[in-house]
């Protein structure tokens, strides 16, 4: 909640590995 926009598109990156992770 400290930085919204840094911490957004993080997470999104984090939940993107991990999906192309399980889906390769």
């Amino acid at each position: 909640m400290l930085d919204r926009e840094g911490f957004r598109p993080n997470v999104g990156i984090i939940l993107l590995n991990q999906r192309n992770q399980v889906f390769w």
